[in-house]
């Protein structure tokens, strides 16, 4: 029997428990052919021959928090002093009347002091290090507010300080979003096509920082000169981590170079969707009525954390945490962070994509469904 037959003669549905940013499938009757669909969650699964449906448990809030992004990136994305904005430049008149020997002396004086103006306006106000960003929703809240006044303004005052950050990102979405935002203007993007969540990110920021910044010249010019002009260098690099409310912490505890100080911003607010767990509801209820056998039990894909919790009480309704009655459904995971969510909340995980792909996660499932 091939994995996607059923007694019923039909293909078992799957519920992609998708983000906010996600298009969701609102009419049952209303299935997508595969020359219409553009997400690759569900190309996948028609490819594997399973009904779906896309629903968008989650949604996302940016406006409380546009406060305290605007601060943070006041506050530690810094305009530093160009060589441009040095008064010593207008400090020197230099002539043809001055004697050659002065004016050997006079340029040496000259250039102390442009070296103790640029020592102690990098010191003080450089700007960030580094950018890390683990989801799309993360971009969408830096360039909310880079198109208010104040970040207008933030863009006219800094618009020489592009392609000094570093920006680090996890997913291909993630990437996406900043290669067409607003923001990508004054970051210079490292690429991590490798990295698949926020652990993975803060290991790989700690080699990229070791690799790069141990090796620049310019670093070790500034350590010397700012010991022969008495100025202070910053003990650590700041890498700012623009995040959810609800974000776990893997990405600081996995940042080991004692250098870097990671500095976190809650910019937006993930909660549950009431008209989307609604819609889960009641299709659920229709899809697991005269249930014939376990290949056509219905499965409930979660991409992450908070989409485990938005979706609790349909996970109670169906028996997934209960220990007296068998599962109404089966229950995927994107990987292995949201599948700890769910085991923490009792849950028992059916598959689990190897990789946060949309293939491997078909993969997972029609493994399971091999009778």
């Amino acid at each position: 029997m091939d994995a996607t037959d059923t007694s019923r003669g039909k293909s078992p549905l799957i519920f992609f428990l998708r983000k906010p940013d996600r298009k969701a499938i609102e009419n049952q009757s209303q299935q997508s052919t595969q020359n219409s669909i553009t997400d690759a969650y569900e190309l996948a699964a028609s490819m594997h021959g399973y009904r779906f449906f896309s629903i968008a448990v989650l949604e996302t809030s940016f406006d409380d928090f546009q406060g305290a992004l605007a601060d943070a990136m006041n506050t530690y994305w810094a305009a530093s002093k160009g060589l441009a904005d040095c008064p010593v430049f207008d400090c020197v008149q230099l002539t043809d009347e001055i004697d050659t020997t002065d004016r050997l002396l006079v340029i040496d004086q000259s250039l102390m002091k442009v070296t103790q103006d640029v020592l102690h306006a990098i010191s003080y106000s450089r700007p960030i290090w580094g950018l890390a960003l683990t989801s799309k929703q993360a971009v969408v809240a830096i360039d909310k507010f880079l198109t208010t006044e104040r970040g207008d303004h933030w863009i006219r005052t800094r618009t020489a300080l592009s392609k000094e950050v570093f920006a680090f990102t996890v997913g291909k979405a993630t990437s996406a979003a900043l290669r067409t935002s607003i923001v990508r203007n004054f970051v210079q993007i490292v690429s991590t096509p490798h990295v698949k969540n926020a652990k993975e990110l803060g290991e790989a920021i700690s080699y990229y920082y070791k690799q790069s910044v141990d090796s620049t010249p310019d670093r070790n010019m500034l350590t010397q000169g700012a010991e022969v002009t008495g100025q202070s260098v910053p003990e650590q690099d700041v890498l700012w981590f623009p995040c959810s409310a609800i974000a776990r912490h893997d990405l600081e505890t996995s940042v080991t170079d004692e250098r870097i100080r990671v500095v976190r911003t809650e910019v937006y607010d993930t909660v549950a969707s009431v008209t989307g767990v609604q819609q889960l509801q009641a299709t659920l209820e229709e899809a697991t009525q005269g249930q014939a056998s376990a290949f056509s039990t219905p499965w409930i894909c979660c991409f992450s954390p908070s989409g485990v919790d938005a979706v609790g009480s349909v996970l109670d309704k169906y028996g997934c945490r209960s220990e007296h009655e068998p599962s109404r459904i089966r229950i995927a995971a994107i990987g292995p962070t949201t599948a700890a969510a769910l085991v923490d909340t009792g849950c028992t995980v059916h598959a689990i994509a190897d990789e946060p792909t949309a293939l491997s996660l078909m993969e997972a499932i029609r493994a399971q469904q091999q009778p």
